[in-house]
C-alpha cells in the first residue's frame, strides 16, 4: 500500500522576496552568489523522520543519512568506487560513522552535497 503521508518541506521564499533581501547583503564577488544559491537551494529541502526514510527505502528509494542530512544516492550508486553493494547496506539508515571512518576526500563530500534531498526532523537529529 502506498504511503499517503504528505511530504513535509521546509518553508520556501519567493524569488522576489529572496532578491529583495539580497539587495542589502554585502557583495563579495562569486562567493556571495554561491552562498545565495546554496541558501535558496536549502530552503527546498525535505524535512524527514528516520521512520519516513526507512519506509521510503523499503519502497525502493536509495536514501542514506549522513550527519543528520538525507541523501538520495540512486543515480550515483552504480558509480560508487567501493561498489553499489557498500551503499545498499545502508539504504534507509544512518551511515555517518562509516562515511567518516573511510576518510572520504573533499571531492567525495562535494559530490555528496549534490545528492542532498533533505534533513532530519528535529526529534530524530543526533547531536554530535
Amino acid at each position: 500500500m502506498a504511503d499517503e503521508t504528505p511530504q513535509q518541506t521546509a518553508p520556501s521564499v519567493s524569488a522576489s522576496a529572496a532578491s529583495s533581501s539580497d539587495e542589502h547583503a554585502p557583495q563579495h564577488g562569486h562567493e556571495s552568489i554561491i552562498s545565495t544559491e546554496i541558501c535558496h537551494a536549502q530552503l527546498s529541502l525535505a524535512l524527514l523522520t528516520r521512520s519516513d526514510i526507512r519506509r521510503r527505502a523499503a519502497d525502493g528509494q536509495a536514501l542514506i543519512i549522513i550527519d543528520n542530512s538525507v541523501y538520495d544516492v540512486s543515480k550515483w550508486a552504480a558509480k560508487h568506487p567501493g561498489g553499489e553493494e557498500v551503499l545498499q547496506e545502508y539504504y534507509g539508515s544512518d551511515a555517518s560513522m562509516e562515511f567518516d571512518a573511510v576518510g572520504h576526500s573533499k571531492q567525495a563530500r562535494s559530490m555528496l552535497a549534490k545528492l542532498k534531498i533533505g534533513v532530519l526532523a528535529a526529534e530524530d537529529v543526533i547531536r554530535i
